[in-house]
């Protein structure tokens, strides 16, 4: 099982969000107000062994403490393996939720950023 999950510093208050195997990512970042949480994905050899997980995600907190999940950007021909020259894409979510920004190597040798409109991309 795969989870979203932290702690309210201030109340003590546990939180977590279940999501599915083809929703994990290597790493995960949230808007500053936590309503919105975006993740990288993974090849078929990292942790979740996901079959569909290649995918820049973005989750946005639902009611009774679910998230659902949109699709931004198609990672299938990413290398995500860093030991084969590979990049991981540390996505991040702007201040102002409007992007989602992350890295990419697309070709050998060719690495670069790019952001994903949130808005945009909701369908």
């Amino acid at each position: 099982m795969f989870w979203i999950a932290g702690v309210d510093m201030a109340t003590g208050r546990k939180i977590r969000y279940h999501v599915e195997r083809d929703w994990w990512g290597v790493h995960f970042n949230s808007s500053r107000d936590n309503t919105l949480f975006a993740s990288d994905g993974g090849d078929p050899s990292q942790v979740a062994y996901s079959t569909d997980g290649m995918w820049i995600n973005l989750f946005r907190v639902q009611p009774g403490e679910r998230v659902a999940r949109e699709k931004l950007a198609d990672m299938s021909r990413h290398n995500y393996v860093t030991g084969r020259g590979g990049v991981e894409p540390n996505v991040h979510v702007t201040p102002d939720k409007k992007w989602v920004v992350f890295t990419g190597q697309f070709a050998i040798g060719q690495r670069h950023v790019y952001a994903v409109e949130i808005e945009r991309a909701k369908p």
